[in-house]
């Protein structure tokens, strides 16, 4: 599995869903996992986080899915925290994860993007909620995972979504 992380706005899902394109593996999201779930509105509407062993479940559940289908996953997800990275162990997931990518882009962007994003939780105070949680947690989480020697990729996500793709490609390339 590879794995996608970055503040909102980042662009986790589009180029989670494009590299899936490119290396056939099949694309899963937590945010859509949890808006299709229809379980969490209350919370995703204020930017709140679920319950992070609920996520882990979700996420396990959908990945189990799809390689059973025999389908390895690029898994663009939350905002990680050094929680999920010991349900993701307890669960068994992590050691199926081959790589993490880290989108990086300056607060100003991020800002615009999801501006232009248009969906229902898309608003300055869920923004500012959801970035503020980002910072918080990511770095223990990047942490544990070099910790269990999974190679993190850190990745400059400004640009077209063309030259953001081909800085993902090129940086898996250096590390095979």
């Amino acid at each position: 599995m590879i794995m996608i992380y970055g503040p909102a706005g980042a662009g986790k899902s589009t180029q989670g869903q494009l590299l899936a394109e490119k290396l056939g593996r099949k694309w899963l999201s937590a945010g859509q996992i949890i808006r299709d779930s229809g379980r969490f509105e209350e919370f995703t509407k204020q930017g709140k986080m679920i319950d992070e062993k609920l996520l882990v479940d979700l996420i396990s559940e959908q990945v189990r899915q799809a390689t059973s289908e025999g389908k390895k996953v690029v898994f663009d997800g939350q905002p990680g925290t050094a929680q999920q990275v010991k349900y993701l162990k307890e669960s068994g997931l992590l050691g199926e994860v081959e790589l993490v990518i880290r989108l990086e882009a300056p607060e100003n962007v991020l800002r615009e993007r999801l501006m232009q994003r248009g969906r229902a939780d898309d608003n300055d105070a869920v923004w500012r909620e959801k970035f503020d949680y980002f910072e918080q947690k990511i770095y223990t989480f990047l942490h544990l995972l070099e910790v269990e020697k999974v190679p993190i990729l850190v990745i400059d996500g400004v640009g077209t979504t063309e030259e953001v793709l081909q800085r993902i490609l090129s940086g898996i390339r250096s590390l095979r």
